[in-house]
Formats: structure tokens, sequence, C-alpha cells
């Protein structure tokens, strides 16, 4: 079975389609730079930890590997459970409005059920999804506005990211099947983590109009 990313994206890009019809030198050293001076690319490697700081900016603020995967991270810890308590730190309220309404959802946790749904229903309730580190670029001022400008245009969203990383990863669900046989998929996934007042947020939509 090769679902994984099939399914992870599937999500987004049937929300993407209707939208369109109405980090980071590969070493362990910090890489110091001023805020979105242009696109900088760290790749990882296997001794990094996710405590590993992997962008300073001129102001002192670190990024970590956990920082760029959090959002992920929660993501598929609520599709994973169902529970719908850490929901807001995937999403800005104003976005999450829209993504409950874009799956026809009466509120999040109904949105959170379909999510939970789907998922167990092709890979049983016995399964694990995780994203590991591979690289990120921090988004220049040119790609922070625009990003902003998508979201105002085509979500109804107005948010102001204080920067933006898109984020390499290693996407893989693990399962077993109705015989018990466990399984794994992997697959390449890209995604976006903008940060708003120190908490890191998922995109899915934006980071789809752009060439990778």
């Amino acid at each position: 079975m090769n679902c994984k990313i099939t399914i992870k994206k599937l999500t987004y890009t049937l929300l993407f389609i209707s939208l369109c019809l109405f980090g980071c030198n590969k070493d362990t050293t910090t890489h110091v730079s001023s805020r979105n001076p242009g696109i900088d690319e760290i790749e990882t490697n296997n001794n990094l930890s996710p405590n590993d700081i992997v962008y300073t900016f001129d102001d002192g603020t670190n990024i970590t590997i956990e920082n760029l995967l959090a959002p992920a991270t929660l993501y598929n810890n609520i599709c994973m459970t169902g529970q719908s308590e850490n929901i807001s730190s995937v999403y800005p309220e104003s976005v999450l409005d829209f993504v409950v309404k874009s799956y026809s959802s009466t509120d999040v946790d109904s949105y959170v059920e379909q999510l939970y749904t789907l998922y167990s229903n092709i890979y049983n309730k016995e399964f694990t999804m995780e994203n590991s580190f591979v690289s990120c670029q921090l988004l220049n001022d040119k790609q922070i506005n625009d990003f902003m400008d998508f979201y105002a245009n085509s979500i109804g969203a107005s948010i102001s990211p204080e920067y933006a990383f898109i984020v390499e990863s290693v996407y893989t669900i693990s399962y077993k099947d109705k015989d018990g046989d466990e399984y794994s998929d992997s697959a390449t996934d890209y995604y976006i983590a903008y940060f708003i007042d120190g908490q890191s947020y998922l995109d899915y939509y934006y980071i789809d109009t752009l060439d990778l």
C-alpha cells in the first residue's frame, strides 16, 4: 500500500483546488542572519537532535528542529487520536475557521473526527504518523508578503507571520492490517512552519503554489 502522502496531502490538495475554483548548510553549526534576508538552506544530518538549533536570527531568536516540526507533530497526533485539544496550536483561529467550514464540519470536534475517521478507515485503528526533519528554507520578505496576500485573498484570513520556513521532511505512516501484519510507508513531505508571537503554525495551502 502506498497511500501515505497521498492521504495526508489529499485533504489539502482538494481544498486547494476548491480555492482556485471560486535551512537552514550541512553541519551542526548555527547560521546567523537578519530576519528574512533571502533564502538560506541548511540540510541536517543524523547527528542532530530535535532540540538542536538550525537557525539563529540577529536578535538572538533561535529556531530548533523541534520548533519546525511542532505543528506537523500536533497535526499528526490529532489525526491519530481524534482529540482536538491542540488544534489551536496547528492553525490560528481565522485559519481554523476556514478549515472547518471547508470540510463542511459544524465545529472543530466534528472536523477532527472526520480526519480520524479518514485515516482509521484506511489504516485501521493501529497507526502512527511522523514527520522527520530533513532541511528548511527561510522565506524572504517578498515570499512572506505573498504568503499573507494568499491567505487574505484565497482563505479570507488575516495573518502576519514574523518569519516562516519551508520544511522538508520525511513523512512516515506505520500501521497494521486486519491480520495484524505491520507495514510502513514513507515519502518526502513539504510544508511551511510560520511563526506568530513565537508560536509555529502549519501551512499546506500556500506551499502548493510554490515550485519546489
